[in-house]
Formats: structure tokens, sequence, C-alpha cells
């Protein structure tokens, strides 16, 4: 057995979602040494948080004594709680204009397509100026600091080290919706629903349910006008989130439900400021907003046939 255990992780990452760092009142780690600490004097436990990996920016360093579970106490072992929720915060931002643009004042991210490059449709998340991002890789590394004898000053040691790397994403849920059942993990996979590999899966924009005029059944729809812009954001990584959204296919309808005209298809391509999904995923590139509304798809220059101009009636 280990000498250093995670007794919790945020979030499982075989259930391909990234930990939420909004969502609940604490998101981190239980780390526990499992063999006794009776020989060892001052004993803290350690966490160091850092970006994307062991050679990434050190974004904090806390020390913990054990807490009060009496099984420890009884035992001589030790564990302790680490909230890393607001120290993954200082490091993500909301996406807020559009990451294409290049000159002030950059245009919200909500005129994709209508905005300076008209040929990009689809955009990164994050604040570029700041080099930021609405979702990233931390890399934490468990450890131990403690003294051999009582006359002696306590030192990090390092020899049990472990570490976890995971993805947050500045995000939430629906207050009311389920945690985690499972003493491991404090996330649940509630999250998979945006995963985009499945007809059921859904984008990220908020939306509601209506009735679809073809199945009759009550689903997610969006009812937009012709001058209203619009912006849909979903994960686009297979390797993280086992997404795999490659292309938009543009449908326009008349008032009887009959399709107009041809199927347009637009590629989640760098070409129009997206990526294809598979690859290298930078966080940059992991979580992308497409500017669907008739009034971006009408301005942008991605794949002009599916302007709502060329489909009459």
């Amino acid at each position: 057995m280990a000498v250093l255990e995670w007794k919790q992780k945020p979030v499982d990452n075989a259930s391909k979602v990234p930990a939420l760092s909004n969502w609940t009142p604490i998101i981190g780690f239980m780390l526990e040494r499992t063999t006794s600490i009776a020989a060892l004097f001052y004993y803290k436990l350690v966490l160091s948080v850092q970006v994307d990996d062991a050679s990434g920016e050190v974004l904090a360093k806390i020390k913990q004594r054990r807490n009060g579970y009496s099984d420890d106490i009884t035992n001589n072992k030790a564990r302790a709680f680490f909230d890393v929720r607001e120290i993954v915060n200082t490091r993500l931002v909301d996406t807020i204009v559009d990451q294409n643009d290049t000159t002030i004042p950059f245009k919200s991210i909500h005129t994709l397509g209508a905005n300076e490059d008209a040929t990009k449709i689809l955009s990164v998340n994050g604040d570029k100026n700041f080099g930021f991002t609405q979702i990233g890789t931390f890399y934490f590394k468990g450890y131990e600091n403690y003294s051999s004898a009582a006359n002696a000053s306590p030192a990090d040691v390092t020899t049990n080290q472990i570490v976890y790397t995971s993805r947050f994403l500045q995000a939430s849920l629906p207050l009311f919706t389920p945690r985690s059942t499972d003493s491991e993990y404090v996330q649940s996979n509630a999250f998979d629903v945006f995963n985009m590999n499945s007809d059921s899966d859904r984008f990220l924009s908020d939306i509601g349910k209506g009735l679809n005029p073809t199945s009759g059944n009550l689903e997610y729809l969006n009812y937009i006008q012709e001058t209203d812009y619009h912006t849909l954001a979903f994960l686009n990584d297979t390797t993280y989130y086992a997404s795999e959204a490659h292309n938009f296919l543009i449908k326009y309808y008349d008032s009887a439900n009959a399709q107009i005209g041809a199927t347009q298809t637009i590629a989640n391509s760098s070409a129009n400021g997206g990526e294809a999904p598979s690859g290298t995923i930078t966080p940059a590139l992991s979580l992308l907003y497409f500017g669907c509304g008739a009034a971006n798809l009408q301005a942008q220059d991605a794949t002009t046939g599916a302007r709502p101009s060329n489909f009459s009636n």
C-alpha cells in the first residue's frame, strides 16, 4: 500500500468531464497518510497546485495538520482536505469577447461572424490579452512536511509524493443537481450530458424545452428572430471529453415545417476559428463558441451558402 493516497479527488477523469470550479461550495482533494506518524514531529500534509504540469507555474502550496478523524487519531495516521476552488479560479476567466479580434475594442463573443474577421464563425475560449482560459489544466502534488526529531525544524519530504492532473472549467450546474454518492469523488458525472458524443448530448449554452413540431416531443429548442445574434458553447476534445463535434449542419424550414433548399455544412476547423476535436487540443481550443443565430449566419463569410438570405419564404 502506498504511504500517501488520494482518498477524494475532484472528479473521475475516466468520466470524461471537467471539474467544475463554481458548482460545489468546495472542490478539492482528501490526502491521507496510511502509515503511522507516531515517530514524526510537527507533521503536516502538503498540496502544491501548478499550471499544466510539473514544470508549470506554482499557484499555491498549502500545508495542513491532520484533521480530527477518530480512526486516524487511534491509529496515528493523518488526513486533510485541500480546497482548491479559489486557487484554480485565479487562472480561469469568462469568455466575453471574440478571441479572433485583433484590434480594440474587441467585439462580443455573441456576435461571432459579424465581428472583425467574418470568416471566423467559431472562437476559442478565454481572454488572450491576459493569457488565461475558461478551462485549464492543473497539476497537483501531494507530499509531507515533518521532522524526525523534536529538536529539529520540519522540512518538506517528497519521498512518498503522489500527483494528479485534471482540467477545471469555470462553470456550474443547476443548484439542485445531485452531487456524487461516490465518496472517492467530490463531483458527480452529471456533466457528461455535455460531452457531445451522442444525439442526446447538449451544448453548454442555456436553452429551454419546447415542442418539436416534427416529433411532437418536448426537446431542448431555441427560437430566435432574423435579427438576433446567438452563440452556442461546446466541449471540443476527444481525449479529455470524448467530444466529437466536427461539423454544424444548417437547415432552414418554412412555417409548414418543410425544409427550404439544401443542408449547409460549416466545419469545426481552424480556418473557421475552431479546431477539429481530435489530436492535441489546448485548453483554449477544448471549449469553443459557435455563432448560430440568424444574424451571425447572415454576416459570416465562412460558408456564404449558409446565410439565411439564400433561403426565401
